[in-house]
């Protein structure tokens, strides 16, 4: 499900480039780019354009409407105003909304540098090559090099939003994964400056992001957090070669990164068709059917869980959901959801309609959330309980996705220590349920506490 509205495209194309790439490399980035092919393996097949953009001036790109025409506008905001109203029908969100200024918001206090697969530049937020910006610089190389080799613009065509945000999770991953090797091979008084420079841009992200939709936060850190997680089970299974072959092949949906067990066992992720139209709701023709279908997608439906009911408890209920589709609607002027959620079996399916039932009890009567099941089926539908209810939200997803991101580590780390595959998905499970999201979002969690957790998972599982 879209949760993020991008508007970066729009400002790139705004930016005419005399050419495709340079000649040759600025030298400040030179040293950043032979470091991304030594440790990716790979080599550039040619340099890219790195801009270093005044503070302000950069803002501007990812937030400056400049030259799209009113009809445009028009539609991009009547966009924004739906999908505010369809954050509160999944009971994401509590009160009025402004999404594209909470946006713009995000993305002016989150982004300090991006690579564009449109003109193929690297964009960095400032002038100085500061060594947390040296960081950064080594991530969105590592950007330019995986559009070179396996063509980023996948995240553009996949077909869901779900498939779309799994493939950008591997991307996000792997470039992370090796801007932290980038970071390992500095001194001990460079790593001490980055990590400063880093907490006190955490700290200003965090205060200027005040009053942002935590749904939206989530799912704009996702990539960058389970991403990271995800890699690591990769490479514990075949190290970069395992990340190229999810690069070419991504994941079909996110379910398949988020549950290890999808990536280990191999387990079939399956395609519904659209949703019907509930009745009684506001006529759509098959175009406008169409247009108004996408996936839900796992963190989605983790976060719609996670705000109610035990993360424990939205985890294992997201992880029987094979696929799904939403259907966006309208009814008596109220945007409304029909999801559809597949299962593996009934007994899953059983399983699922048990959790499902209890986030629709959850909700405001206002939202007039039901669950019908057919089959291995279940079928939800919500509707946007309008800005005066009281939402009943109980926990931040920005927290719960410790669950899963955890997961992910214990079951790599499970199977570098010679586990097999059922032992690994058994030790990640023991582990993350003995220990709660508070104790795993805590930064002052004794590690000794995890770690007792974790040999304890190891020791019941691996034999």
């Amino acid at each position: 499900m879209v949760v993020v509205l991008v508007v970066i495209g729009a400002a790139v194309a705004l930016i005419a480039a005399t050419k495709p790439y340079p000649d040759a490399w600025d030298p400040r980035v030179e040293p950043f780019a032979a470091f991304v092919e030594q440790e990716r393996g790979l080599q550039f097949e040619h340099p890219v354009y790195v801009d270093f953009i005044p503070d302000a001036e950069f803002d501007a790109l990812l937030t400056d409407d400049e030259g799209i025409d009113g009809e445009e506008a028009a539609a991009r905001q009547e966009a924004y105003e739906q999908y505010g109203e369809l954050l509160r029908a999944l009971g994401l969100h509590e009160g009025p909304i402004d999404l594209e200024a909470q946006t713009d918001q995000m993305y002016s206090a989150g982004v300090l540098a991006y690579y564009s697969s449109d003109d193929k530049r690297v964009r960095v937020k400032g002038e100085q090559l500061t060594p947390d910006v040296e960081v950064t610089l080594v991530h969105e190389l590592t950007h330019a090099l995986q559009d070179q080799h396996f063509d980023l613009d996948v995240l553009d065509t996949a077909e869901t939003t779900s498939a779309s945000d799994a493939f950008r999770t591997v991307v996000e991953g792997d470039a992370v994964w090796v801007e932290d090797a980038y970071v390992a091979s500095l001194s001990d008084a460079e790593q001490d400056e980055i990590d400063d420079a880093e907490s006190e841009g955490i700290e200003e992200a965090t205060e200027a992001s005040e009053g942002v939709n935590d749904a939206l936060i989530a799912s704009f850190g996702a990539p960058y957090i389970l991403g990271p997680a995800y890699q690591s089970l990769l490479h514990a299974q075949g190290g970069y070669d395992e990340v190229d072959r999810a690069l070419r092949t991504p994941p079909p949906d996110e379910g398949a990164i988020f549950d290890p067990a999808d990536q280990l066992l191999g387990a079939e992720r399956e395609a519904l068709p659209p949703p019907d139209l509930p009745e009684p709701a506001d006529e759509l023709s098959e175009q406008e059917r169409l247009a108004n279908t996408d996936s839900l997608g796992a963190l989605t439906l983790f976060l719609m869980l996670a705000a109610r009911i035990d993360a424990h408890e939205a985890m294992a209920a997201t992880d029987l959901v094979a696929g799904d589709q939403l259907l966006v609607f309208t009814r008596d002027g109220a945007t409304c959801a029909a999801i559809d959620l597949a299962t593996a079996s009934d007994a899953d399916g059983d399983d699922l309609e048990d959790t499902m039932q209890a986030w629709a009890d959850a909700m405001p009567e206002e939202a007039d959330a039901s669950v019908e099941r057919e089959a291995s089926v279940v079928a939800i539908e919500s509707c946007d309980p309008g800005p005066e209810a009281e939402m009943g939200i109980t926990a931040k997803g920005t927290e719960s996705i410790v669950l899963p991101t955890t997961r992910l580590y214990v079951a790599a780390q499970a199977i570098q220590l010679g586990a097999t595959d059922d032992e690994a998905l058994c030790a990640a499970k023991t582990t993350t349920d003995a220990l709660t999201v508070e104790q795993l979002a805590d930064p002052d969690l004794d590690l000794s506490v995890f770690q007792q957790a974790q040999r304890d998972g190891l020791r019941a599982c691996v034999r």
